[in-house]
Order: C-alpha cells, then sequence, then structure tokens
C-alpha cells in the first residue's frame, strides 16, 4: 500500500470515489422511497432531501480533495488512519496500538479511545478499492458526516413532522450550520467531535419515540443504536448524553409503561448498551494511566476560565480569527428556535419539558455566572471532567445543534400547516439559514486556506517526512526526553542502558565515533529570500546522495547555543527542526544537553541533492554515509518490532514504544519480559552477546476478550437498524 502517491487522484476526477458516492445515491433513494411512499410525492422528497444536502456539501466544499487540511491535530488523526490501515494490510487484528512508521511509538489515542474514525476510514479505504491516499480517505470521512448529519436531522423531521415536509430541509440545514461545527473542524481539528453528526439527531428522534410511546420498541433500539456510535465516534460527546438516555428510559418507565415490562425493558436495553459498550470502557481501564501527571482539582477553575474567556463573543457574531473561543456558539438562528420552541411547550407537552429541562442545563453550564458555573462544575466526577476537558462548548453545542431542530419539529406538529403560518415559519427558518450561512463563511473560507495540494500532501505523509506528533503522548501528560517535534528516524530511537537504566549505547554516538569518512558538503553561502515582512538572510548548503540511503549529519554549535531554525529537503526530503530546541532536551538540537546528530534514512530511489537552509550565521555539520547493518542496534521490522543486537554486557534494550500492558517479547525466540524504562517507554533485558528481540503489542487478556464480545453485538446492531427503519411510521 503506497501512502505517497506523487499525484493522487482527485475525489470526483477519477473512478475510485464512485463507490462511495453511489452508495450515498443508494441511501438517498431508500430514504426518500420510505418518506414518499404514502403520497407518492417523490420528487418534492428528492428536491427537498437533495437541497438540504447540498447545503452540507456547500459548507465542507474544501474537503473534496486528496489534499490535506488543518493543522497538528489533523495531521494527527491521518497518521493514525495510515497506521491502521498500514497494520490491517500487515495482517494484524485488532489493532490496539500503533506500530507502522506512521506511528512507531505505539500511539493509541484514535485506537483505543475513539476507534470510529479508523474504521469509517478503513471502510472507505476497502469501497475505492485501496487506491486513495490516506487524507484523501480522512475527507471521506469529513464528507459522509457532514452529508450524513444533515440527511439524518432531516430524516428526523420528517417523521416526527410529517405535514411540514417544507420545514424539514430548512431545520436540517440549521443543524448543520450551526457555527460550534465547522469552527470546532477548522480552527481546532475537532475530527472525533465531527463524526458524532450522523447520529446525534437520530438519538434525539429516539428519545422522543421512548417519551411518546408506550410500547413500542424502535426508538430504544434508534436511540441506543445512535448513543453506540456517538460513544465510539467521540466518548467525551457520549458520556454527557448517557444522562438524557438513562433519564428518558426511567420517565417512560414510570408514566407510559405498564406491568413487569416497565422493569423489563429499560434491563435489557442497558444491557443491550453495556454489551456493545464493553470494549470501549474496558480499553480504558487497562491503560494503566497511574503514571499520568494528571490533576483535576483546577479543572473547574479552568473550564469556568475558559467559559468567561469566550464571553460574550458567544452571544455575538462570528468574527475571525476562526479558532476565536467565542465563535464556538450556537448561533443566533438555533438560539431563536430554542425561545419559540420553549414558547410552545404547553403543545409538546412531556417530550417539551424534557427538552427544555435538557438543553438548558447544558446551556446554564457553559454561562460563567459567578459562584454557579464553577461550583456547578466543581460536583462533577473527575472522569467525567477529564472527558469533558476544560473546552465544554466543544461537546454541548454539537449536542445543542441536534436536538434543537427536533424539538422544532416535535412543536410543528402541534400546529396544522395553514398557508399563513407556513408562509411565516419558512420566512422565519429561511432567514435563520441564511444569517447562519453568512456566519458560518468565516470558517468556510479559512478551510481553504488551509487546504494543501495533493502532492504537497503526499510529500506531508512520506514516511521519512514523518514527525511524531505531541498527541501521541498526550493521554499519558508525559513526553520522553528524547521527543522531537521534528522527524524522528525509529532506527535511531531504540537504545541500550545498563543495569541502573542509564544510557549505555545509542546508534547516532556508535556511528560517529567508528565513521571517520564524510561526504562532500557544499559550504554554506548567502542566500537573500524575499518575504512579504522583510527580506530574511539564510544560507544554504549541499551534498549529493549515491548508492547509499542512509545518512548520518552531525552539527557542531557554537556557544551560546544558536537561535534560528534548519530546513532539510530534496529528493523526496521535506524537514524542518527550530533551535536550540525543538522539543524534548536530548532530541536533536543545539540546548546543553541536545544530540548534534540527525540521520536520515531515505528509501531506495536515484541519486538527489539534499539542502540544508538555515538562518544561522555560524553553522558546521559533516555527512557520513552508512548502511542499516554498520548500526549497532538494528531495526530489522516494526510489525512485529524485530532488533538485532549485538550487547556489549547485560543490558536494557529500551524502544521508542510508549509502555502500556499488554506488550510481549522474545530474545531468540524465548519469551522475555517487558518493563517500564525511566522515560516510560518499553525495555526488555537483554544478555550479553548477540542476541533478536521482537516486541509486538497483543493486549491484555480483558482487553481482547471485550473486543470480540462487543464485536458480536455489532453482528446484531445493523439487523436492528434494519428492522426499526422497515418499520418506521410512513410520513
Amino acid at each position: 500500500m503506497n501512502f505517497s502517491v506523487a499525484a493522487p487522484l482527485a475525489f470526483f476526477g477519477g473512478p475510485f470515489a464512485l463507490p462511495p458516492l453511489l452508495l450515498l445515491v443508494g441511501l438517498d433513494a431508500c430514504i426518500i422511497r420510505h418518506l414518499a411512499r404514502s403520497d407518492r410525492r417523490w420528487r418534492a422528497e428528492a428536491c427537498a432531501l437533495l437541497a438540504a444536502q447540498a447545503v452540507a456539501v456547500w459548507l465542507i466544499a474544501a474537503f473534496i480533495t486528496s489534499g490535506h487540511l488543518g493543522a497538528g491535530d489533523s495531521y494527527h488523526y491521518g497518521l493514525q488512519l495510515a497506521d491502521f490501515l498500514a497494520q490491517l494490510h500487515h495482517g494484524v487484528f485488532p489493532v490496539f496500538a500503533g506500530q507502522s512508521e506512521f506511528g512507531f511509538n505505539g500511539n493509541i489515542h484514535t485506537l483505543r479511545t475513539a476507534p470510529y474514525y479508523v474504521h469509517l476510514g478503513a471502510v472507505f479505504h476497502v469501497l475505492t478499492g485501496g487506491r486513495l491516499p490516506v487524507f484523501a480517505l480522512q475527507n471521506l470521512c469529513v464528507i459522509f458526516s457532514a452529508v450524513g448529519g444533515v440527511t439524518s436531522a432531516y430524516v428526523a423531521v420528517r417523521v416526527l413532522a410529517p405535514a411540514w415536509r417544507v420545514a424539514a430541509p430548512a431545520l436540517a440545514a440549521l443543524f448543520i450550520l450551526c457555527p460550534a461545527l465547522l469552527g470546532s473542524l477548522i480552527g481546532m481539528d475537532m475530527y472525533a467531535t465531527f463524526m458524532t453528526l450522523p447520529w446525534l439527531p437520530l438519538f434525539w428522534l429516539g428519545l422522543v419515540g421512548i417519551l411518546t410511546d408506550a410500547v413500542d420498541t424502535r426508538p430504544r433500539i434508534i436511540a441506543t443504536a445512535a448513543l453506540v456510535l456517538t460513544w465510539y465516534a467521540h466518548p467525551a460527546i457520549g458520556v454527557w448524553l448517557t444522562p438524557f438516555w438513562v433519564i428518558a428510559l426511567g420517565v417512560h418507565a414510570v408514566t407510559l409503561d405498564r406491568g413487569y415490562s416497565r422493569f423489563v425493558r429499560p434491563l435489557l436495553t442497558a444491557a443491550a448498551l453495556g454489551w456493545l459498550l464493553t470494549y470501549l470502557l474496558v480499553s480504558v481501564q487497562t491503560l494503566d494511566l497511574t503514571y499520568s501527571n494528571n490533576r483535576f482539582g483546577s479543572a473547574a477553575l479552568s473550564i469556568f476560565s475558559n467559559l468567561r474567556a469566550a464571553w460574550p463573543a458567544a452571544w455575538l457574531p462570528v468574527v475571525a480569527p476562526v479558532g476565536n473561543l467565542g465563535n464556538l456558539q450556537l448561533g443566533y438562528a438555533l438560539t431563536a428556535l430554542w425561545v419559540a420552541s420553549l414558547a410552545g411547550i404547553s403543545r409538546t407537552r412531556l417530550p417539551g419539558v424534557f427538552f427544555a429541562l435538557g438543553t438548558g442545563t447544558l446551556l446554564v453550564l457553559l454561562l460563567p455566572l459567578p459562584g454557579v458555573t464553577r461550583a456547578l462544575w466543581s460536583l462533577a466526577p473527575d472522569a467525567l471532567i477529564n472527558a469533558t476537558n476544560i473546552w465544554p462548548m466543544q461537546r454541548f453545542y454539537p449536542i445543542l445543534a441536534a436536538a434543537l431542530p427536533i424539538w422544532a419539529a416535535l412543536t410543528l406538529r402541534t400546529f396544522a400547516p395553514a398557508p399563513c403560518l407556513r408562509g411565516c415559519a419558512l420566512l422565519a427558518l429561511g432567514l435563520g439559514v441564511s444569517w447562519s450561512a453568512w456566519q458560518v463563511q468565516i470558517a468556510r473560507r479559512h478551510s481553504w486556506l488551509v487546504r494543501q495540494s495533493p502532492t504537497a500532501s503526499a510529500i506531508l505523509i512520506a514516511p521519512v517526512n514523518i514527525p511524531l506528533t505531541r498527541s501521541s503522548y498526550l493521554m499519558f501528560d508525559f513526553y520522553p526526553a528524547y521527543y522531537s517535534h521534528g522527524v524522528m528516524e525509529p532506527s535511531f530511537e531504540t537504545r541500550l542502558l545498563d543495569a541502573a537504566m542509564q544510557p549505555l549505547l545509542d546508534n547516532a554516538s556508535a556511528l560517529f565515533a567508528t565513521k571517520s569518512v564524510t561526504l562532500p558538503f557544499a559550504t554554506l553561502k548567502p542566500l537573500l529570500i524575499p518575504t512579504r515582512q522583510a527580506d530574511v538572510r539564510r544560507r544554504e548548503a549541499t551534498f549529493r546522495t549515491d548508492r547509499h540511503s542512509h545518512y548520518l549529519l552531525a552539527f557542531t554549535f557554537t556557544s551560546p547555543p544558536p537561535v534560528g531554525d534548519i530546513e532539510l529537503f530534496g529528493g523526496g526530503l521535506n524537514r524542518h527542526y527550530v533551535l536550540p530546541e525543538f522539543g524534548s532536551p536530548l532530541a536533536f538540537g543545539a540546548g546543553p544537553k541536545s544530540s548534534p546528530y540527525l540521520p536520515i534514512c531515505l528509501p531506495p530511489g536515484p541519486p538527489a541533492t539534499i539542502t540544508l537552509r538555515t538562518e544561522i550565521p555560524q553553522l558546521t555539520a559533516r555527512v557520513y554515509a552508512f548502511r542499516p547493518e554498520e548500526l549497532p542496534i538494528r531495526t530489522a521490522t516494526l510489525m512485529p518490532l524485530k532488533i538485532q543486537i549485538d550487547a556489549p554486557q547485560p543490558a536494557f534494550l529500551e524502544t521508542p514504544r510508549v509502555f502500556i500492558p499488554g506488550y510481549i517479547a522474545s530474545i531468540n525466540g524465548v519469551a522475555t519480559p517487558v518493563v517500564r524504562s525511566p522515560e516510560g517507554l518499553v525495555a526488555v533485558p537483554v544478555p550479553t552477546g548477540p542476541a533478536e528481540v521482537i516486541i509486538s503489542y497483543v493486549g491484555p487478556g480483558p482487553l481482547r476478550a471485550a473486543f470480540w464480545f462487543s464485536a458480536a453485538g455489532f453482528l446484531v446492531l445493523p439487523l436492528c437498524g434494519v428492522w426499526a427503519w422497515r418499520r418506521a411510521p410512513a410520513a
């Protein structure tokens, strides 16, 4: 599988994106046939649904490309997807931790806490024949989420208010045009949040059915299935939806159910939810985060500070820049919808009271009320605070944006669509959609600015240019002393530690000590680069690659440590480092403890010229060519991690992978224990002499059992979904 195709196909410029498009057309046809079945007005139904979907496509039009959009977190999600697909192609399943060149440090952030994204990307990978690059698959996930969100909102409104067909596309558009949705995606790379959009409207649709129907079990299936998928897409949103689900089932049991079924049905529904969520819950429990430095004592204060920083901008029109906290807002149109639905609460009765109390509670938690908000957040359990993080607006506004069109449809169905009332309602909704579309233009325009070309994106995802993002370590709240924000070569991130777990041997130092012949490196020469602000004086030097594909650059830095940056490019290489330190103290840099060595392991290819460009006036470097077999610690493969070494004494082999329970290792075919190094990395004891060490991540036994247990439940879920859909009330 090649993730670095020189000229990847655009989505609609080639045949490989056709299967997802046909899937969408087929889904639309089923929806239109079902909703228009009673009156045969399929043309009007098709136009209304396509109009709502057109709004979603217009909103995320920048994502119709195979190039990368966004910043560091977006890139991190792409690496997670690339790593997942690489492991699948290598025969690794289930995938619990990063092991390929795209996540060689054992990253588990998305794989273990929000696997929906990588699984959805894998589905599109299969549908497109494995021919689209990873960022194209990532963008397909965004497109599916936006179009799926507006489609599910449309369906929910049509089911609840069948007489108000003309209002359905407008209410669905108001949902997807909520400023917080595109703002969180474009301004903060909140991909996991955006993945929940197809399921949030269906969740609220199911709750309405639970609160209004005494015997129908379909709403339970719809709400529970949507809740499960939301949990897998983004647990931080799923955990806040769960109380609504629990309360709705409780209210149903008390007010609508009769006999023994009032106890049996909620218990069976809760058992189904627990069955499907077993993997997620066990996954977090088996991560063993006891050594994390997370502290929750000031979390309530941090949440209150962020809410206050977003006030009153959250209730004013959206302004640039797109990442402004105040732009994560409900918007005037949806706020007006909330007020209008609140005014009609007497007509919607129990469901209306439920929506009013639920949405009102979330809004109160978003208001920085002195002496109130902080006290309320202080009552939340640590686990809930940890899931919510310090920006609750990222979690609450998608929930509110999905709930309000459903509540509005619930209100509209209590009114007969008289011509005068219909006209007024459509005028108001039209103004709301127009205003919301105008407001999201800031985020939409920004999405085009951060869009990279397919060629540049292919270079970005090439293994030789991949930097491990800081997101790889955020769950553990620590960074190894060797971590760099620049590219880290996997074969140079293993080292020997002595019996006291102090550094004993590493590849870069050992290679430098044994090499004496350097490649010609042209003298740094001045280069004047014009910029918008001022001319920047930089210097360049080059060296020519030959039959060797691996090189070590040894820098000599002046004292005091220089401040500036270093760029390396040419032959597919594209790297950037900042001096004196660009990461942790022992990574490459010019700091007092930094490593002066920068390895470059190029893939096989024709000779090329590598250029070093810097603004540092006094900088010298030597280039050493080497072969992989010359390294004292040789990384043969990454999946599994196979390392060959000839240890001079009994020692510990430290790998670049973050230590979590579930690693197994063997030395010369004999099982050996896995320990945690002082840097929080996986290490194994090795004897004196030659040895072949193989390290794999298989996960703890409870994790594997939980995965297959939940997977069995997901075999039943589609059948339940089809059953519920076929028996949905006709429009």
